[in-house]
């Protein structure tokens, strides 16, 4: 008896057709901009942060030991609690490093988008309410490659800094008044 002939099976397709125009089969909106300089900003910030507590919890470690070979009381518990403590900082601050780091920045009719850097959205909504001012300047270095702007963004009771590669909402901006 043969085996019967395979079905073709219909894989359902969510958005639009392939032959749709491109502009409508993007899944970001048109006008997303990534924050490259930002998020650079952001990693190496949280590498540094990261290293330092590790150098730190090292000296402390190695004169843990030190201690306890001379006789003082320190005791294997002692150290692994601190190794806990060094371990929840150091996630905790590189967390709290990156989550001020968006990957990018969507403007859409009647808001702003913010994309968060482990993949929430925020909104803004338009409006008189709506504030965007710049908190902070940063020049290029060796955290960033370019510039970067420490950036609020305000409307109603939501309020939020992000740090942003400059000029990434410069349309945003109040103008300043003249001299």
């Amino acid at each position: 008896m043969a085996a019967p002939a395979p079905r073709p099976i219909r894989i359902p397709r969510v958005g639009p057709p392939p032959d749709a125009p491109p502009e409508t089969r993007s899944v970001r909106p048109r006008s997303f901009v990534r924050n490259g300089a930002g998020l650079s900003r952001a990693r190496r910030l949280a590498l540094v942060y990261v290293l330092a507590l590790a150098a730190m919890y090292l000296a402390f470690a190695v004169l843990a030991r030190a201690g306890t070979s001379t006789g003082a009381s320190g005791t294997e518990g002692d150290l692994a609690l601190f190794g806990v403590v060094a371990v929840v900082l150091a996630v905790g601050g590189a967390v709290y490093s990156l989550a001020s780091a968006p990957r990018g920045i969507a403007q859409e009719p009647g808001a702003i988008v913010v994309y968060g850097p482990f993949g929430g959205r925020r909104r803004f909504p338009e409006g008189p309410a709506l504030s965007v001012r710049v908190t902070r300047r940063f020049p290029a270095g060796p955290f960033s490659a370019a510039p970067t702007e420490g950036v609020e963004i305000a409307s109603g009771r939501l309020r939020r800094t992000y740090v942003l590669e400059q000029g990434l909402l410069e349309e945003r901006l109040p103008v300043p008044a003249a001299r």
